[in-house]
């Protein structure tokens, strides 16, 4: 469609084959009765966008422009390579957090506009809990070191511990806490950022350190520590004994029983091959009589 251009005012068209669908886009001295009506077409851009829930990248954009009673098409860049509509009000949900600059063109059969707005988009993830333990050697112990091994993603976290026995809990990071009594208990962590939480449980047997594992087992040492092939456990004995020796990961899982064997009474030294296991903390269980000990083991490669 050919148009006269008014050169005064650039933006002002006279079209003999268009006429306006509202009298608010025509401008002064219109006359509709011959069929040549001066307009802007030009479309004035706008759009807004929230989040579709709480705590998303998923965003609603809403198309608020004006495109002057003309059909229009829409086109939307959302700032990410490769990700656009051409939906007049589109959803698109960001992989990742950031601040992106998000463009709507606007575009009728005479004119094209476009408006771009910078889009902060922000969502918590939520946080991985985990945690490690181990036992006081003092004799009669029957105090646990609690190693908070949370992921947090990255974000503020808060922790809940509940250690299994009466309303015995605690906010710190790595508490302590010692038993009363021998038993089996639920040991949980809550770990909770701005939104979301996580919760881990794990089932730990409480028997008191005793004056005869003492006696017996004097001194245990495991290098080196980090450790890449092999590791060594060195050990003395005051007297025979049935010895054996658990590696263990953090989820207090037995993944190898490293030695099961009589020893005399003396100083003893093992070496074990660990080529075979993947990077990561490890408890490498000392067991004499009924009684044990527990020493970590950090595994780099």
């Amino acid at each position: 469609i050919a148009n006269n251009i008014n050169l005064k005012n650039p933006f002002n068209y006279t079209n003999p084959n268009f006429q306006p669908l509202s009298n608010s886009i025509a401008l002064n001295n219109s006359n509709f009765t011959s069929g040549k009506t001066p307009f802007n077409t030009n479309p004035i851009v706008s759009f807004e966008f929230q989040t579709v829930v709480q705590n998303s990248r998923n965003i609603k954009f809403t198309n608020t422009s004006e495109n002057r009673g003309i059909p229009s098409t829409y086109y939307w860049d959302f700032g990410v390579p490769g990700a656009n509509a051409t939906e007049e009000n589109p959803t698109y949900n960001f992989a990742q957090n950031g601040t992106y600059l998000v463009t709507l063109t606007v575009k009728n059969a005479f004119d094209s506009s476009f408006v771009s707005k910078e889009v902060v988009v922000f969502a918590t993830e939520k946080p991985a809990a985990d945690f490690t333990y181990s036992q006081s050697t003092n004799v009669g112990s029957r105090s646990f070191e609690f190693t908070n091994t949370t992921d947090t993603k990255g974000y503020a976290t808060s922790y809940k511990w509940n250690f299994g026995y009466a309303d015995s809990t605690s906010t710190e990071e790595n508490p302590t806490f010692t038993y009363p009594e021998n038993g089996t208990y639920q040991v949980v962590l809550i770990a909770t950022n701005s939104f979301m939480a996580d919760t881990i449980t794990k089932t730990i047997q409480v028997v008191a350190t005793s004056i005869l594992e003492n006696q017996v087992l004097q001194t245990t040492q495991v290098y080196p520590n980090p450790a890449t092939q092999q590791v060594s456990v060195d050990f003395t004995l005051t007297q025979s004994n049935e010895m054996s020796i658990d590696l263990i990961d953090l989820n207090g899982k037995s993944i190898q029983i490293l030695e099961n064997a009589n020893y005399i009474a003396g100083n003893h030294h093992l070496s074990f091959d660990i080529s075979g296991l993947e990077q990561g903390l490890y408890f490498v269980k000392i067991n004499c009589n009924k009684f044990s000990k527990i020493q970590k083991l950090l595994i780099i490669k």
